[in-house]
């Protein structure tokens, strides 16, 4: 059988997702930054649970796959079909990565990188 994966075997080393969110512009941070609050705030709500990848506002604005890799890839969805759905396993894992991207937003606005798009 394969090796248990890292993730699995030890707390995840942000680093990388810090990297990945210092790419992002402001517009993308803030969606994500609503999709993760509001997600927290109503954790067992399926209007929160699930984000439609075919709704305007997330393919204008999530293009290019940057903003699904960190729901997906470190917030704990998986895609199903034209939607990101939560597991519903890990909230304290959800916060910190909320908790990260809330701090590239402000370094986005602070340090005037608030471009759109």
């Amino acid at each position: 059988p394969p090796p248990p994966s890292p993730a699995a075997a030890q707390p995840r080393d942000l680093s990388s997702l810090r990297t990945l969110l210092s790419t992002l512009s402001a517009p993308k941070l803030r969606l994500l930054h609503m999709y993760l609050s509001n997600l927290l705030a109503s954790p067992s709500s399926p209007h929160y649970t699930t984000i439609s990848t075919s709704n305007d506002r997330f393919r204008s604005t999530m293009a290019g796959g940057e903003g699904e890799e960190v729901l997906c890839g470190w917030a704990g969805f998986v895609k199903e079909g034209r939607c990101l759905k939560w597991r519903g396993d890990d909230a304290a894992e959800v916060e910190r990565v909320r908790a990260l991207v809330a701090d590239a937003v402000r370094g986005k606005e602070e340090g005037g990188g608030g471009e759109e798009g």
